[in-house]
């Protein structure tokens, strides 16, 4: 039995999935007060140089647009409607984009576009290629990205999330209405395949009933809301969980991995005892993509794996490696052994580590 559980914890809000025993598949978590992920909002354009443009974001602050992402000839003082597509982290500002996108757990709205693409992790492509057809012919305005588990929808649930995203979409466009970005548990319920069987929250979130509603109506009856407060995360043993999620060191039958973010990468070392090493590396490259998923670490990620009798087995890990880190919603790139035979991979940004959110 699956659960979503939705909390606080260490002075941060928290969303994770939970199996029997406390086993965590996923977890996202949001620092209350920040401007997050996924939001759109009307800012002032304050000045543009050859690296990109300033944004007076209001009560948020400011935000900084990338010259990639930003269009031309935007002039000082006008505004303009961006979303954040990174969370401020230490020094540096909010990453903004002009190109707007809703995520639903099938497709992706992009308003004021026209064109409907296949997500490039679709495996099914016939099923998407029908459901594509079906977005095609219902005439709903903006454009779409449809995800891998489109093909697994009903046409009846891949159209009210799509026009619940549409009529969203349009309202931000039309109406200059705010979008306050993804939650926590909005985050889980679109990038995670697996549905959760019941949805438990001890945080008061009116938009998050009225989300389940207009876009996954068939999740809206499974969430039910308690005021057990900290004590719920340890009834399901999440505390314990979460802060072995914190420690340095992640014992795994057979040795060990030795975490350790730094300011300009995180290096992971994996150490084995007596275990056989090809064993014994297979599982610690997949419990590799599962820490950097949950603790949320980006960058670039340099990993240290014991030395392998036949070079043939050095590319079975990181083809395991690159199988597992797949399943993460955010890019994680395996790029390869360096001359020195350290692995290298890099993960994309969009919210801080568990580390910088947690008290």
């Amino acid at each position: 039995m699956s659960i979503l559980a939705i909390g606080t914890y260490r002075g941060a809000h928290m969303a994770a999935m939970v199996e029997r025993g406390g086993y965590i598949t996923a977890l996202e978590v949001d620092r209350p007060g920040q401007l997050r992920f996924g939001a759109i909002l009307s800012g002032h354009i304050r000045n543009t140089d050859a690296a990109g443009t300033f944004i007076d974001l209001g009560p948020h602050g400011e935000g900084f647009m990338d010259a990639s992402k930003a269009p031309a000839g935007l002039p000082s003082g006008s505004r303009h409607i961006v979303q954040v597509k990174a969370e401020a982290f230490r020094s540096k500002l909010p990453s903004l984009s002009s190109s707007l996108s809703l995520p639903g757990r099938f497709c992706i709205h992009l308003p004021g576009e026209s064109s409907i693409f296949l997500s490039r992790r679709a495996k099914d492509i016939p099923a998407c290629a029908g459901s594509k057809t079906i977005l095609q012919e219902s005439g709903l305005p903006g454009g779409f990205i449809l995800r891998a588990q489109a093909s697994q929808a009903t046409e009846a649930a891949l159209l009210a999330e799509a026009s619940f995203l549409s009529r969203l979409g349009q309202n931000i466009l039309e109406k200059g209405q705010s979008f306050s970005g993804m939650s926590a548990p909005m985050r889980i319920i679109t990038d995670v395949p697996a549905t959760p069987e019941q949805i438990i929250s001890t945080l008061p979130n009116p938009f998050l009933k009225d989300w389940l509603e207009g876009m996954a109506p068939d999740l809206s009856n499974r969430l039910v809301y308690e005021s057990a407060g900290e004590s719920f995360f340890e009834s399901l043993g999440l505390c314990d969980s979460i802060d072995g999620l914190l420690a340095r060191t992640v014992p795994i039958p057979g040795g060990n991995l030795v975490i350790e973010p730094t300011e300009a990468l995180v290096a992971i070392d994996i150490n084995s005892g007596a275990a056989p090493k090809t064993a014994f590396c297979m599982d610690a490259a997949r419990e590799i993509a599962r820490q950097v998923r949950l603790r949320n670490l980006s960058g670039m990620i340099v990993m240290d794996f014991p030395r392998l009798p036949a070079k043939e087995d050095a590319q079975r890990i990181m083809e395991i490696l690159r199988h597992a880190a797949a399943e993460d919603p955010c890019n994680f790139d395996i790029a390869g052994y360096s001359p020195l035979r350290l692995l290298e991979a890099t993960r994309t940004r969009r919210t801080p580590s568990l580390s910088e959110c947690v008290a």
